[in-house]
């Protein structure tokens, strides 16, 4: 008989992407707080938090998140979950954010947010998928002057 691995361990990964806070941008301590919160009502234990303050969303060369990804495969087995706030704290770009996400499953973790249901199979990824597309839509029509 298969045995169900029911997660109890939990890592909180955050990104504030200037080291001053954007007026749009939310602050670390915030996606900390919910996190927390979140866990809390999981029963899940944080045992350790990520945060890289004045990185870009647009590349996965990020200094935490490179410690969270060898944090998770030195702990494989512990079948972790790691807690974000949004999807737009993990990645700005459909690429980036599936290039985290499969490191992330590769290194026997899942991901969960208080604020999106994220999980596994076809249609989760979709929504997954269709939201980060649409985090690197905002971002790329902040920077152009094209009208849409």
């Amino acid at each position: 008989m298969d045995r169900v691995h029911y997660p109890n361990k939990a890592v909180i990964y955050g990104r504030v992407a200037s080291k001053g806070v954007q007026e749009n941008e939310i602050r670390g301590e915030e996606q900390d707080a919910r996190c927390r919160a979140y866990a809390q009502s999981r029963g899940y234990q944080v045992v350790g938090t990520f945060y890289d303050e004045g990185q870009s969303g647009n590349s996965v060369e990020r200094p935490q998140l490179a410690s969270m990804l060898a944090f998770l495969a030195k702990h494989k087995r512990d079948g972790l979950v790691v807690l974000v706030d949004d999807i737009a704290r993990v990645a700005r770009t459909l690429k980036a954010y599936v290039e985290v996400r499969e490191a992330i499953h590769a290194a026997g973790a899942t991901i969960e947010s208080p604020s999106l249901q994220l999980g596994d199979g076809p249609a989760k990824e979709l929504f997954e998928n269709i939201i980060a597309a649409r985090m690197e839509y905002e971002g790329k029509k902040q920077t152009s002057s094209e009208t849409v």
